[in-house]
């Protein structure tokens, strides 16, 4: 007996079709080889498809959701049929579709397996595909990069910082550049597979100043785009070294030069701007007048400043110190700098306002540092300014670390020793370096102490300050050390 022909397939019997307890429903169409409507035991409705690929045959695959009340209007229509034709042979609609448009997507299915197409191997490598991109952004989320990517390696050549006991601040600006200009585009991309040409782009964004993570947007910024290239090439330089997977050559080797050499700084204040400099953080707040004055006295820069505390003014034979621990250094070694009287006299003034354990507190008080410190020395320089009886003969507008210029040029001027000169600044001078640094461990303490006083002397003569010894040892909470 022949076997019965399957009846056309209607949107009534669709809709009509009643679950059974026990398993699906199977309502073929007639029409379309291979369609049918399957009806769960829940009453969901779906459109599947079986169709045969190279003597192999394939069940249930999905096509969509049946839907029996499409929209009516003329651009709901539209944009649903374009929707329908913008789906790959092997996709399933991610909206409900009607009868019609399930027999034109079963059609769509059947050319393309008669092409040599398999839907259910693209289903699976687009599924795998999607999983994938869920797990780079979960692990994106986690601050986790795949074994072998450029995130991996950045992240073991920052460990490796710590461990070799660089700066906090140095490492910390080095995850900022990664994270901000490299690591969105570039984060899981195997390192050996990214090219020249792609580091070259995010360097000329950089310059040009794109990209919305940008501190500032719109603005170009080439010594930042030359930095993170020479970040680059020390990254590569460590993986070359540690033979990390893949890594065969420096895709950033000599891309800083396309933008240009730094701007070399050598600002250094006048006599009349150190006398107005004087002037002019004499009238600010006891925190914020002691910590400019403190940056010109010592040599030392702003953040190795700004975190100190009182537990680490230390007094021994030699003399007083500020003990800086290496983590707020930038060579990331322990610095202790020597503190003249004139240095003395203002943090004895500073101490009388002592309130918490930092030498310079921030308004909300506790241990951390004062943020003033970061816009102080904008309005302090309109400050010098106004005060200059002569106008500057340097106009640029001078930062933090021109005081650390020009407390080591004040001390060249008066013929400063230039070992302890440069130690000063925490510098290793050229007579300490390579075999002479390896047998010569004289600590120069005494030495240090005389350029402190030698330096506080002239910066006295030309602001025309009397010295005056302080009466520290009732003032000052020193830490006595052998």
């Amino acid at each position: 007996m022949p076997k019965r022909a399957a009846a056309i397939l209607t949107d009534t019997a669709c809709r009509s079709a009643r679950p059974k307890a026990g398993g699906d429903i199977r309502l073929r169409d007639g029409s379309c080889p291979g369609l049918s409507l399957r009806v769960r035991p829940a009453g969901s409705r779906a459109f599947v498809l079986d169709v045969t690929r190279a003597g192999k045959r394939i069940s249930d695959l999905a096509i969509g959701d049946y839907d029996p009340a499409p929209p009516r209007s003329r651009a709901d229509l539209g944009a649903r049929s374009a929707a329908l034709l913008a789906l790959k042979p092997w996709e399933v609609a991610p909206f409900g579709i009607t009868l019609a448009e399930a027999r034109a997507r079963a059609e769509r299915i059947r050319a393309f397996v008669r092409a040599g197409g398999d839907p259910v191997e693209e289903r699976q490598a687009a599924r795998a595909a999607e999983v994938a991109e869920r797990v780079a952004a979960q692990r994106d989320a986690d601050g986790i990069s795949p074994a072998g990517s450029l995130g991996d390696l950045a992240q073991r050549w920052l460990d490796y910082q710590r461990r070799e006991g660089r700066s906090t601040a140095a490492i910390r600006a080095a995850e900022l550049a990664l994270e901000r200009d490299v690591l969105p585009h570039l984060r899981n991309r195997q390192a050996g597979e990214v090219t020249r040409a792609e580091l070259a782009k995010i360097a000329e964004g950089i310059a040009e100043g794109r990209g919305a993570r940008r501190k500032r947007p719109g603005q170009p910024a080439p010594v930042a785009a030359r930095n993170t290239v020479k970040l680059l090439s020390r990254i590569y330089a460590y993986g070359l070294d540690i033979d990390f997977p893949g890594v065969a050559g420096d895709p950033a080797a000599r891309l800083a030069r396309r933008h240009g050499s730094a701007a070399r700084r050598d600002r250094v204040l006048s006599p009349g701007e150190l006398r107005a400099f004087w002037r002019a953080t004499g009238e600010q707040p006891p925190a914020l007048r002691a910590f400019a004055r403190l940056l010109l006295l010592t040599g030392l820069r702003r953040d190795e400043l700004l975190g100190a505390r009182w537990d680490e003014i230390v007094r021994d034979e030699a003399g007083t110190w500020l003990a800086i621990p290496g983590l707020r250094m930038k060579g990331g070694k322990p610095h202790a700098a020597p503190l003249s009287r004139l240095a003395l006299s203002e943090l004895a003034l500073l101490s009388q306002f002592r309130e918490g354990e930092v030498l310079f507190p921030g308004r909300s008080g506790g241990d951390a540092p004062m943020r003033e410190a970061f816009y102080y020395r904008k309005r302090l320089a309109v400050r010098v300014a106004d005060l200059l009886d002569v106008p500057s003969p340097d106009p640029r507008p001078w930062t933090w670390h021109d005081l650390r210029r020009t407390a080591r040029t004040i001390l060249a001027a008066a013929g400063a020793d230039e070992v302890p000169a440069e130690l000063l600044l925490a510098h290793v001078p050229p007579a300490l370096r390579g075999v002479a640094g390896a047998y010569n461990r004289h600590r120069y303490r005494a030495e240090l102490q005389a350029v402190a006083e030698l330096l506080a002397e002239r910066v006295a003569q030309a602001v025309e300050e009397e010295i005056a010894a302080p009466a520290v040892g009732e003032v000052l909470p020193f830490t006595r050390r052998a």
